[in-house]
């Protein structure tokens, strides 16, 4: 079954949900096993590195929540068309 990361991306934005709810608690609502990053996340998660970017709590959420889950990287694709891809497979 697949399930996109935005859903839980979204839940936690007031652009796109009335009550808005942390990372975490939108991830647990649909709990994966297996998590792909693809470029574009990936990207996303790097540009929010930065303290200063405007989405830098949510990448801090995101990334906690890989921490938390002990996400271990199963493989990583670099894609001529597509980009790159790191598949995780979460606790």
């Amino acid at each position: 079954m697949y399930r996109s990361i935005l859903v839980p991306i979204y839940w936690t934005s007031p652009d796109y949900v009335v009550e808005p709810i942390p990372f975490d608690q939108a991830a647990r609502t649909m709990p994966a096993n297996i998590v792909l990053l693809d470029q574009i996340m990936l990207d996303f998660l790097a540009d929010a590195s930065s303290p200063e970017a405007s989405l830098h709590p949510l990448g801090l959420e995101i990334r906690a929540y890989l921490a938390d889950h002990q996400a271990h990287l199963l493989a990583e694709i670099d894609d001529p068309t597509y980009g790159r891809m790191q598949i995780y497979r979460l606790k």
